[in-house]
């Protein structure tokens, strides 16, 4: 899958689309976008986590239930964890060994919310990079009000790699635009010689089922095509 269609798939149900959720909470950030080249750090408890079926469905109906598995199934104790936010990906950090845990692209995120009953809960779904499954990741702040800061946080750097991505995209195209202009690629006379060829190898085709001369007949078309 491109990097377009892995995009095209996380806006479609993006944290962004969570804030209506948050709003009621705010998080102090400078105007710029400095913070989240150098990440945002919040400390949580790695409550656990489970993968998702994979039949379709809504990111926070499937959040909510792979959640009540999770505290249902894990008791603790609990590993402390530093979540470092960044805008181009979400860092899970064992706090005790201080080993990276995990390091999930920002785009491969599909998701992140808190839950009605766990309010403490910041959970995310993403596309495990070894299964390839989506799976989803519970951890829990200190309060109510973190566990929704973390949700704003996780939907601005979102944004900040999206439009960092549709910016450097349209200079790609803008790029190779310009390239087929001087090669003369998008030129008319250019454009009508691959027609009338293309034309060409149709009737070729066409005859290649009556008559045994189409051998030659395409080896004298690749020929006129390399000398284009």
């Amino acid at each position: 899958m491109s990097m377009l269609d892995r995009f095209g798939d996380a806006v479609r149900n993006s944290p962004l689309l969570n804030r209506k959720q948050a709003q009621a909470y705010s998080l102090t950030l400078s105007q710029d976008d400095d913070p989240f080249s150098q990440g945002i750090n919040f400390i949580v408890e790695y409550i656990g986590s489970e993968n998702l079926p994979p039949s379709a469905g809504k990111g926070v109906t499937l959040n909510d239930q792979a959640v009540l598995k999770v505290f249902t199934r894990e008791t603790g104790p609990y590993k402390k964890f530093s979540i470092k936010v960044t805008d181009k990906s979400l860092r899970l950090i064992d706090r005790a060994t201080k080993q990276l845990v995990d390091d999930v692209p920002m785009y491969a995120i599909s998701y992140c919310g808190t839950h009605a009953k766990y309010n403490r809960t910041f959970s995310f779904i993403c596309r495990d990079h070894d299964s390839g499954r989506m799976r989803v990741h519970v951890t829990r702040a200190a309060d109510r009000a973190k566990a929704q800061a973390m949700i704003v946080t996780v939907s601005k750097a979102f944004n900040i790699a999206f439009l960092a991505w549709q910016a450097a995209n349209k200079q790609k195209i803008r790029s190779n635009s310009i390239e087929r202009r001087k090669t003369g690629a998008d030129s008319p006379r250019a454009s009508k010689k691959i027609q009338e060829l293309n034309e060409a190898v149709e009737k070729k085709k066409a005859a290649a089922t009556t008559s045994p001369s189409h051998v030659s007949t395409t080896a004298q078309v690749t020929a006129t095509l390399a000398n284009i």
